[in-house]
């Protein structure tokens, strides 16, 4: 009997201690997105590659003005479908249909998380095509394309910081109501700067401008994500994560095809008057418009010179008309893209705060294996200890 006690003891004291799992899970998570994100992008990517090689052959063959190829649209629907068939190739003969019911019916902050970043996804989109495109437009003469790169490439290196700075008060604080606000509250900013902005502003207003684009991004990707997954059941993380990026690639798409239809409306109402306003009352003849204005707008001064009856003051006014023009369809893209964020700002007021569910339960689905809470392992350790002392005190001298 004393020699089975040893072994006994013997074993318990040769049992190892549980060590807390607590980082690991963080790692599968980030990597699962990833890979996800990654599929998702390589399928559009190859669809729409695919139709724009189909153009290019019919172009060759003479036949490119038969040929459409919706690319926005096919980007919009396979975004849009991608997550729900990938759910429910994983979740088929498991009950898969409770999944979107799950998750919307949960928590109030998903749905307003999911159109959110739809939002940020659409305003971005519209920074992201007409900042550089006014740049380029506008101080042509002053700026070469690095310049303008460079001025843009600001948002990205603020976008850097405000994101670990968000991720840093969102851990701290334990909200998500402020930070995102936050963000729309700088997106909003940032696009009535540009809708005022035309020709005469300085160039160096847009370095600053950037900023606030920047710290948008920041601020409304990171709050938003968090968002989203803390109103989301357990089971349901990674296919949460998974959709919340799938539709800002939506909004993206969403947001280029609105805002290109938007920039040509006014550009097209808006140019060849403008134009005609001003060369006109200087003696140019009506039919001379339209040479001149197409050299002006490819930046071939060499053709515009050769237009009969133009002047340098004729060329010099037509120009700058070119750039009212472009500066009145740049303001209807900035104002719909700050429509589109006061609207996000005043969602974002309604996401409700939960300071409970900030705990470390947020990665536990992507281990099946690891379902002890680190409570959970201490109280474990303890009586494992306190098992240790009492075995010792009823063994015999």
């Amino acid at each position: 009997m004393a020699k089975e006690d040893t072994e006994t003891r013997h074993e318990v004291e040769e049992t190892p201690e549980l060590e807390p799992q607590t980082y690991w899970n963080h790692v599968k998570t980030i990597i699962l997105i990833l890979a996800v994100n990654s599929n998702y992008f390589a399928q559009l990517t190859i669809l729409v590659g695919a139709g724009a090689f189909a153009r290019t052959i019919a172009s060759v063959i003479g036949g490119a003005s038969l040929a459409a190829w919706p690319a926005s649209v096919i980007v919009i629907f396979i975004a849009a479908l991608s997550p729900p068939l990938a759910q429910a190739a994983d979740y088929w003969g498991r009950k898969w249909f409770i999944v979107g019911a799950a998750i919307f019916g949960c928590v109030g902050n998903f749905p307003i998380a999911i159109g959110c970043i739809f939002i940020e996804g659409l305003s971005f989109m519209a920074a992201n095509v007409f900042v550089p495109f006014s740049l380029s437009v506008f101080y042509a003469p002053t700026m070469n394309p690095f310049e303008q790169a460079l001025c843009y490439n600001v948002v990205f290196v603020v976008f850097l910081v405000a994101s670990f700075g968000a991720g840093y008060y969102v851990y701290r604080s334990r909200t998500v109501r402020g930070p995102s606000m936050v963000g729309f509250a700088s997106f909003l900013i940032f696009f009535i700067l540009l809708a005022t902005s035309n020709e005469n502003t300085p160039q160096a207003h847009y370095w600053g401008y950037n900023v606030f684009c920047g710290m948008g991004l920041g601020f409304c990707i990171t709050t938003l994500v968090t968002a989203a997954q803390f109103a989301t059941p357990p089971e349901l993380i990674a296919i949460t994560s998974g959709l919340m990026l799938s539709m800002r690639s939506v909004g993206g798409s969403a947001g280029a095809a609105a805002s290109n239809a938007i920039f040509a409306n006014g550009l097209t109402r808006n140019l060849f008057p403008k134009v005609a306003a001003a060369v006109l009352p200087l003696g140019l003849a009506e039919d001379s418009i339209a040479p001149l204005l197409g050299a002006l707008t490819i930046g071939d001064v060499q053709a515009a010179t050769a237009v009969p009856e133009t002047t340098p003051e004729i060329i010099a006014a037509a120009a700058t008309a070119i750039k009212q023009a472009y500066a009145i369809a740049f303001r209807y893209v900035f104002v719909f893209a700050a429509a589109c964020s006061l609207v996000a700002l005043i969602a974002c007021a309604f996401l409700r705060e939960t300071q409970s569910e900030f705990n470390t339960k947020i990665d536990a689905p992507i281990d099946a294996q690891i379902e002890i809470k680190i409570e959970d392992e201490k109280a474990l350790e303890r009586g494992h200890h306190e098992f240790l002392r009492n075995d010792r005190a009823e063994a015999p001298a």
